[in-house]
């Protein structure tokens, strides 16, 4: 059975000389560049796929631990929101093929609406009318 140690089977200079990963720790450079990156519109998701950015479960675990780079994520959301609303009518305006630009905003509409729902989700009328006449009958047959 051979075990692997890198200070013994390999000489120090290789060992030093590791490549560097994607960066696990958060800093201000990299929280500005990933909330700058949110609010011209790019998902989460497609921000993590680049090899030079952190992985997605740790940008949500820096979100969950640090309250100023979660309130700055949540600022370029609201920021995204507006992107893409801006998108929506650029897209209507210059699109040439009515169902690609009908799924392109139907999809930007429903994210938008995720996004901000206060001010892009559905309005929902609470306020509710009857104008019909309402019986309570208890233990009696109902005409």
């Amino acid at each position: 059975m051979t075990r692997c140690v890198p200070a013994i089977d390999k000489p120090a200079d290789k060992v030093a000389k590791r490549g560097r990963g994607r960066p696990s720790r958060l800093t201000s450079a990299l929280a500005s560049e990933i909330c700058g990156r949110l609010s011209e519109g790019e998902s989460l998701v497609k921000i993590c796929e680049d090899k030079t950015m952190p992985a997605r479960r740790t940008v949500l675990s820096w979100m969950a631990t640090d309250s100023n780079f979660c309130t700055s994520i949540v600022r370029a959301r609201e920021e995204q929101a507006e992107h893409l609303a801006e998108e929506i009518v650029n897209i209507a305006d210059t699109c040439t093929d009515p169902h690609k630009a009908r799924l392109q905003i139907e999809a930007r509409k429903w994210y938008a609406s995720k996004l901000a729902p206060k001010k892009y989700g559905d309005k929902l009328d609470l306020n509710a009318s009857h104008s019909g006449e309402v019986r309570i009958v208890i233990g009696g047959e109902i005409d």
